[in-house]
């Protein structure tokens, strides 16, 4: 009794110890920007920063200015209170928390399907290691995971909700309902993807508990509360129209379509062979790829930046990776306790970004098709873990300690040659991510002592916008830079444009000739200067208060 009692003790001290390693991994990683700067992460931060400012101002929530989101600006200005520590220095530090939740959900998840398949402890907890490291690191999610942003939390409730939901339909219990209904009503009021995301969830769950048990409980309660959900989320964005709202309106006709679809083939998963279901994964990732790989040649969304080499050569690891997870799928959700969760949060994303694309190619819907991969991550991580593992032990139970080990170590690698998918700014992906302490103070600098409108590119005009509500158009800038007139008003002028090019955001950077900008920068006035010369504010001699093109 004591040698078992002492087993069991050494077992959980190693559980315990690879939940720290994913929670430490996931919060480092996500830290990372600190290194460049204090600030958040991304210029969209700076939109929350300045709202959570304007919440411990006012005393009160502008339910007005933000009715979609203000559940993160109000997170981080109770953060500042409690702290002391103001919202632009907490921001990164908090999205490093919460983006590591989701982490430590993989690790459950494929450590309850592992245990379920009578996998022995050292197997079940290799499992669960490899799904959490590989969530902490891989690329693609680290970059929306990492950013300040409310779709980080968005993403917490999507899993939060699909739990609860899952449990409830299972159990019955008063608990489970009040966390989904807790989860539910806060959903709309913090990203409004993500409510989407965990609408079609929802669908996919109660889709399969009517396959796996049709009894009257599961018939009445579920189809119940998921109609409810949706009506609920339809009337609230029906009356706040969130960003991006016409877009999905134009097109109900064909996303109910979808919808019917969709559910229709989350009921035929149940009986389909281990062999289509493998099939019809890879098609559904080969897709995603492919498009990556036309847009490298020619854009597929019209209006939107091309795929520079170098990202194909980022993302190149991570189609290792996927195959991974097109093996564990039948795996992972043949689970009855938590596959149908990893089904449906797997299925819920895919069909809108499915919707996505054969709606219309434009950069609203490729903003839905980017956006809305990211969470499949959490289910496609957690497939290729239980394949890694059922592989590697599968020649037999006493497989060898070198191929118990290259497997995981494969993925871990594919997933850490993925990290600087997160962090990397034009020329490899549009948006540039860091926002440097100089560059904020040259943004408040023009700010604070230019009346009237002021320029720059994407970058720049961005986070003025969201920090300050700036008058800082980019259209200005382009036209100058494409080789039209200089602006009549002040503009920032970076001198990483001729070697980046000028953020324009969704579209691809702008060249930039290095000897123009010089003569321009020399030919004005030069209002500011930064520390490291990067950044000056340059007026024309005739400066007026309004930017051409106004």
């Amino acid at each position: 009794m004591a040698e078992r009692s002492g087993r069991g003790g050494r077992r959980r001290d190693r559980t315990v110890l690879a939940v720290a390693l994913v929670f430490v991994v996931g919060v480092a990683i996500r830290l990372a920007p600190r290194h460049w700067t204090p600030l958040p992460f991304n210029p969209d931060g700076f939109k929350f920063a300045s709202q959570a400012g304007q919440i411990l101002t006012a005393g009160d929530i502008p339910l007005q200015s933000n009715p979609q989101g203000f559940v993160f600006p109000v997170l981080l200005s109770q953060l500042q209170l409690v702290t002391g520590v103001h919202v632009l220095s907490i921001s990164q530090p908090t999205i490093a928390l919460v983006g590591t939740v989701p982490c430590l959900f993989a690790f459950a998840f494929a450590r309850r399907i592992a245990h379920n398949r009578g996998w022995d402890a050292r197997r079940t907890l290799a499992v669960a290691t490899v799904a959490g490291l590989v969530l902490a690191t891989e690329g693609l999610y680290l970059r929306r995971t990492a950013a300040v942003s409310y779709e980080v939390l968005g993403i917490l409730l999507v899993i939060v909700s699909a739990v609860a939901f899952h449990r409830l339909l299972r159990t019955q219990h008063l608990g489970w309902f009040i966390v989904f209904a807790t989860a539910l009503v806060v959903l709309p009021i913090t990203h409004h993807l993500s409510t989407m995301m965990a609408a079609l969830t929802l669908t996919a769950l109660v889709a399969v508990h009517l396959r796996r048990t049709p009894v009257r409980a599961t018939i009445v309660h579920g189809l119940t509360i998921v109609i409810g959900s949706w009506a609920y989320f339809g009337v609230y964005y029906t009356l706040t129209q969130p960003p991006f709202f016409g877009d999905v309106a134009t097109r109900l006709g064909l996303f109910l379509v979808c919808l019917l679809v969709f559910a229709g083939l989350v009921v035929l998963v149940r009986g389909t062979t281990p062999s289509l279901l493998r099939l019809s994964v890879l098609t559904s990732f080969a897709g995603g790829f492919t498009i990556l790989g036309i847009n490298a040649v020619s854009n597929v969304f019209p209006g939107t930046a091309s795929t520079h080499p170098r990202l194909l050569w980022y993302v190149a690891p991570l189609t290792i990776l996927i195959a991974f997870a097109v093996w564990g799928f039948p795996l992972a959700i043949d689970d009855a306790d938590v596959g149908p969760i990893v089904l449906a949060l797997f299925l819920g994303p895919l069909m809108f970004v499915g919707f996505s694309v054969i709606a219309e190619l434009n950069s609203a819907y490729q903003y839905f098709a980017a956006r809305g991969q990211t969470f499949i991550h959490l289910s496609a991580v957690i497939m290729a873990a239980i394949a890694v593992v059922d592989l590697g032990w599968r020649p037999r139970p006493q497989a060898s300690f070198l191929l118990k080990t290259a497997l995981p170590a494969v993925v871990l690698v594919c997933a850490l040659i993925s990290v600087p998918l997160a962090f990397v700014g034009p020329p490899v992906l549009p948006y540039e991510s860091t926002t440097t302490p100089a560059e904020f103070q040259a943004v408040t600098f023009a700010e604070a002592h230019i009346e009237g409108n002021w320029t720059s590119d994407d970058h720049l005009t961005r986070i003025g916008k969201n920090y300050y509500d700036a008058e800082a158009p980019p259209g200005p800038t382009y036209g100058w830079l494409d080789g039209a007139e200089p602006p009549t008003c002040p503009v920032l002028v970076r001198g990483s444009w001729p070697a980046t090019g000028a953020q324009a955001f969704p579209a691809d950077p702008i060249a930039v000739d290095g000897h123009n900008l010089s003569r321009f920068a020399s030919t004005e006035q030069t209002l500011y200067t930064s520390g490291s010369s990067d950044q000056r504010l340059v007026a024309p001699r005739n400066a007026s208060r309004l930017c051409g093109g106004v």
